[in-house]
C-alpha cells in the first residue's frame, strides 16, 4: 500500500466526488479525514455509513456509492504523519515554501513523510499535483513564491495529463481544508493577477479561489 498524509487522503476524496459529480462538502470530507486520522484506519464501509442523509439525498448516492467511491479514492492508501514545509524539486534547482504551523502538506510518492516533492516533467502525475497542493498552501499561509510559481506552472502546461481542473479540483481541496480568511485568499488572487504567469496552474487556482471565496471566514 501507499502511504499518504491526510491531506492527500482529502484531496483524493474531493477529487472522486467531483468526478461522481458530487457537491463537495469540507464539514463532510473533514469529518472522514478526522475519522481516518482518529482510528489510524481506512475502512470505507464504516466511514460511508458517517456520512449524512442530507448529503446522500442532495447527491442521489446510497451508502454503498459512498463506500466504492471512498475505496476508489483512498481504499489502497495507508494514513500517515503531516509534516511541515515543502521543497519543490525542478530539474536541477530547488524552490523552499515556508507554510503556516497548522498548514498540512504531502510529499505524494517520493519521500513519503518528508518534505521533498519532484515536480519535473517526467515526475508522477500525482507528483505534480501535489506540488500544486504545496504551493497553493504556502500562497495562502502567506507566502507567495513567485519563482515557484513561474517553474510550475511551466511544468504543468508541459504535461499532457495535468490540465485546469486537476488544478481546479486541487485548488477547491486545499481551500476547504485549511479555510484562510477572505482577505488572505483575495491577496492570493491579487498575486496571480499581478504575476504575469498564464496558464492552467494560475487559472486552475483563481477559479478554484473563486468558486469557494464566499464559503471563506471572514
Amino acid at each position: 500500500m501507499t502511504t499518504a498524509t491526510p491531506a492527500v487522503l482529502q484531496r483524493r476524496l474531493g477529487a472522486e466526488f467531483s468526478r461522481r459529480r458530487w457537491q463537495y462538502d469540507p464539514d463532510v470530507v473533514g469529518d472522514l479525514i478526522e475519522q481516518i486520522v482518529r482510528t489510524g484506519a481506512i475502512d470505507p464501509p464504516a466511514l460511508a455509513r458517517r456520512v449524512s442523509r442530507l448529503f446522500r439525498e442532495h447527491n442521489d448516492a446510497t451508502v454503498e456509492d459512498l463506500t466504492q467511491a471512498i475505496a476508489a479514492a483512498i481504499g489502497d492508501r495507508t494514513p500517515t504523519a503531516e509534516t511541515e514545509g515543502v521543497t519543490l524539486v525542478f530539474e536541477d534547482h530547488s524552490r523552499n515554501l515556508t507554510l503556516a504551523g497548522d498548514a498540512r502538506i504531502t510529499g505524494g510518492n517520493i519521500n513519503v513523510g518528508g518534505t521533498q516533492i519532484v515536480v519535473g516533467t517526467d515526475a508522477p502525475k500525482e507528483e505534480i499535483l501535489a506540488g500544486v497542493a504545496a504551493l497553493a498552501r504556502a500562497a495562502i499561509s502567506g507566502e507567495w513564491n513567485a519563482d515557484a510559481v513561474r517553474d510550475l506552472a511551466e511544468v504543468v502546461d508541459a504535461r499532457d495529463d495535468v490540465d485546469y481542473g486537476d488544478v481546479h479540483d486541487v485548488a477547491v481541496v486545499v481551500l476547504g481544508e485549511d479555510r484562510p480568511k477572505q482577505s488572505r485568499a483575495k491577496e492570493v488572487l491579487a498575486q496571480i493577477a499581478t504575476s504575469g504567469v498564464s496558464g492552467a496552474l494560475t487559472t486552475g487556482i483563481t477559479a478554484g479561489i473563486g468558486e469557494l471565496l464566499g464559503q471563506l471566514p471572514t
